[in-house]
């Protein structure tokens, strides 16, 4: 009975640990984006420890607390990009979709998002990028259409 409880115990406290960690990337995002206030204040939270890292159905953030943790440990901007992440895909209803191959189709809309957000200039956002995503930029840029996920 007493390993239930803790058990519990150390649920419910993951779970506020990760509330406080995205409420803190939500409340950062808005202090540079307040045009996104709706669109950034629009979810739950909730820890799903079956789940790889983090995602959302539109309406709640699901994270597992050692993902989310490690993340904002190593550099809470990582935190901040993958909430904005999350947010375009809803706003873009990236979701919607399901006329295409998935996997290719998830992967435009990631490459789609990221560059939107690189392209972003907010110190609550901003991260080194790779040599390979420069040139995967640079390559898909060279067509001269905009990028989207289509």
């Amino acid at each position: 009975m007493e390993m239930e409880v803790d058990t519990k115990e150390q649920q419910e406290r993951l779970q506020m640990i990760g509330t406080s960690i995205l409420c803190a990337a939500r409340d950062e995002l808005y202090l540079g984006m307040r045009f996104l206030d709706v669109a950034l204040s629009s979810f739950l939270y909730q820890m799903d420890g079956a789940i790889q890292g983090m995602g959302t159905d539109g309406r709640i953030m699901y994270f597992q607390p050692r993902t989310l943790g490690g993340l904002y440990k190593e550099n809470r901007i990582l935190v901040n990009r993958a909430y904005l992440h999350m947010v375009f895909h809803c706003i873009f209803r990236h979701f919607a979709r399901t006329d295409k191959d998935r996997r290719y189709w998830d992967l435009s809309c990631d490459i789609a998002v990221e560059h939107l957000i690189d392209g972003m200039n907010y110190r609550s956002i901003r991260f080194s990028r790779s040599l390979l995503r420069r040139e995967t930029y640079r390559l898909l840029e060279k067509e001269g259409k905009t990028l989207n996920a289509q």
